[in-house]
């Protein structure tokens, strides 16, 4: 039997989001979560994982699931050894099952985020990206959830093996119920050859895409100076002792320069100028030091799971990412540029482009009041992201790739980062038909960005015939997706179009 660890306050990894359950579990079976789900029958209740989100996706419930005891790993590769089938359970983390899927065999996953701390459950359940690939939800041929039995009212597991029940389960944000194990194809290990070139523009990246499928692109505010990761798979085991030295110094030169070095440097920056409230130091270190630590025409080539990730998450930060058409792109990173530089107090008013393009939306108003109150400190990350088949993961019923625009702050997201971001995200949601992260810091309502999920509709109702009682949708599900349920418990306890 499951034990009740009675109430707990649980806060996400960005520290703005913030709950209390009554009841938590943290169950060691499939058997434990049904069992706590029918100890619980009425209430509402969410499974958590790493915690490692900036939206309010686990938050006001009343039970809380921690799933992390369910990590179990089953490997089973085909008669010809080049792929396998990899059954893991919910609460692995993705460095554990990446560390055991070696360990055991020559496979590896077929996409990778940037960090590797989510667990599996919330890596499927916000269709979590790497670059230049699909999301990880893609590629998932079964997903076993804990639900309810409409007819019984009892506990119960179901397998979501095909049809527009998996394409809803692949990204569900727990809508349907928790994740109990997912099963994937797995692929063969691969390495990823890496050399980072300062590009002229935005444009002359994207020309290359089909060169780097696997590139990532940094650009550095204030100086406006765009750097490529010119990424792409290559084979195992190239290039013998003097490669794998290089990529072993060069490993460590991400950790101490860039995953540990460089955040330190932007945490001590942004805590020293809060409290003079002066943010030239920031400009200036954008301008004066950083294009000298950039490692350029150093090409290395390393195992996927090193070439691919980074530390990040070694800081405490909070994140906003944007999916924007490829077709997008270079008027989106403009429109970028012109906000930042007029938060920065840079620029004194819009370029008329930019100006013009607000006022069709009504937004021109509010991008002049930026003017002088925000400085970004962090670099603009961009990934290229493939079309997902789910019915509402960020690149769903795409035609074409999209770029991920990431906007991460190391402060303590206040009034300034608030009215930035989500202006941001209602003038892209409508000029350039971006979406949002559903993990990560989503400001807007459905009435800003519905148009964009054709399938949303679809969604709401394939989860309400697996959960009538809405037991496992919150205050999240009501604002972000618009369900229209009472914020009690249960049982009473013209816009731009996507490509």
């Amino acid at each position: 039997m499951t034990t009740d660890h009675g109430p707990q306050v649980f806060t996400n990894f960005g520290r703005d989001v913030q709950f209390q359950a009554r009841h938590a579990y943290r169950p060691e079976s499939e058997a434990e979560v049904l069992e706590a789900l029918d100890r619980h029958r009425g209430q509402r209740i969410r499974a958590v994982g790493s915690m490692h989100s900036w939206s309010e996706t686990p938050a006001e419930t009343d039970v809380v699931l921690d799933l992390g005891g369910l990590r179990h790993l089953d490997v089973r590769p085909d008669p010809d050894g080049r792929s396998a089938v990899v059954t893991v359970g919910a609460g692995c983390r993705l460095r554990d099952l990446l560390t055991r899927l070696h360990a055991q065999s020559h496979f590896t996953v077929p996409t990778l985020g940037a960090i590797t701390q989510q667990r599996i459950a919330g890596v499927v359940s916000t269709a979590t990206h790497g670059s230049g690939n699909h999301s990880f939800s893609h590629y998932m041929d079964r997903i076993r959830i804990a639900s309810y039995d409409p007819a019984t009212g009892r506990a119960r597991a179901t397998d979501y093996r095909d049809g527009p029940e998996l394409r809803a389960a692949r990204c569900a944000l727990g809508c349907l119920g928790p994740i109990l194990e997912v099963s994937f194809r797995v692929v063969l290990k691969y390495a990823v050859s890496e050399e980072i070139r300062r590009r002229p523009s935005i444009a002359d990246i994207l020309a290359e895409a089909a060169d780097f499928p696997l590139q990532q692109i940094v650009v550095m505010p204030h100086v406006w100076a765009f750097y490529q990761y010119r990424r792409r798979v290559e084979p195992m085991g190239l290039g013998g002792v003097g490669m794998r030295v290089k990529a072993r110094l060069y490993r460590w030169y991400k950790f101490l320069g860039i995953d540990v070095g460089f955040h330190a440097t932007i945490k001590a920056l942004t805590a020293a100028t809060a409290v003079a409230r002066w943010d030239a130091p920031v400009r200036w270190f954008y301008r004066a030091v950083v294009p000298w630590t950039v490692l350029r025409r150093f090409r290395v080539t390393d195992e996927s799971t090193h070439a691919l990730t980074l530390r990040h998450d070694l800081f405490t930060h909070t994140e906003m990412e944007l999916f924007v058409p490829a077709a997008h792109v270079p008027a989106a990173t403009q429109m970028l540029r012109d906000l930042i530089d007029l938060g920065a107090g840079v620029s004194k008013d819009l370029p008329a482009d930019t100006a013009q393009r607000l006022t069709t939306f009504d937004l021109l108003t509010a991008a002049r009041a930026l003017a002088g109150t925000y400085t970004h400190h962090y670099p603009l990350i961009f990934r290229r992201v493939l079309p997902d088949d789910a019915l509402i993961a960020m690149t769903a019923d795409a035609t074409d790739s999209y770029y991920t625009m990431s906007l991460f702050t190391f402060r303590r997201p206040g009034p300034a980062w608030a009215q930035f971001t989500h202006l941001v995200a209602t003038a892209f949601a409508r000029l350039f038909a971006a979406r949002l992260h559903w993990g990560k810091y989503f400001p807007l309502e459905p009435a800003e960005y519905a148009h964009l999920y054709p399938h949303l509709p679809a969604f709401r109702d394939l989860c309400r015939a697996a959960d009538p009682a809405g037991a496992f949708r919150n205050a999240f599900a009501r604002r972000a997706l618009g369900f229209d349920e009472p914020a009690t418990a249960p049982t009473g306890e013209p816009p731009c179009t996507p490509p």
